[in-house]
């Protein structure tokens, strides 16, 4: 579903001339996914990590929202935002057993910044095909485990 909506996303920037440039930076949190290292964290560590990496999305796209005078570079940007608040709140209710980990916004690391939507949209996706992804598979297994 996230995916489709990216693509959208996507599409509908390409209908919007001039849209790509951001008035200022995005910094954006570090989406690689190492599956060596993603093994080695607890469901909760996961869980946190997805929960600061969107957090910094939302925070970088809110600030760059508020500069843009383009309005249809604007709408995409109010867009993502959406999309980035559906999932921090599907992701912040997902229940854990002995969850006690708690996410901290200045815990994540900070890889790049962004000057371009269009890199913005691609870091955005790789998030949500990698780490938001193997959560979903590793929330799934464990269920079918207990």
């Amino acid at each position: 579903m996230e995916q489709r909506n990216l693509e959208q996303l996507k599409t509908d920037m390409d209908d919007c001339v001039g849209s790509d440039t951001l008035p200022s930076p995005i910094q954006l949190p570090c989406v690689r996914l190492s599956v060596a290292e993603w093994a080695n964290k607890t469901l909760q560590q996961k869980r946190a990590d997805v929960l600061g990496a969107l957090w910094v999305f939302q925070d970088g796209v809110q600030e760059v929202t508020s500069q843009t005078t383009l309005q249809c570079q604007s709408s995409l940007l109010r867009k993502l935002k959406r999309h980035v608040k559906n999932l921090l709140l599907i992701v912040k209710g997902i229940k854990i057993q002995n969850d006690t980990v708690i996410s901290s916004k200045s815990a994540v690391q900070h890889c790049t910044s962004q000057t371009g939507l269009e890199k913005v949209l691609e870091e955005y996706g790789k998030l949500v095909k990698g780490k938001l992804e193997r959560l979903a598979i590793d929330l799934r297994d464990s269920v079918c485990t207990v």
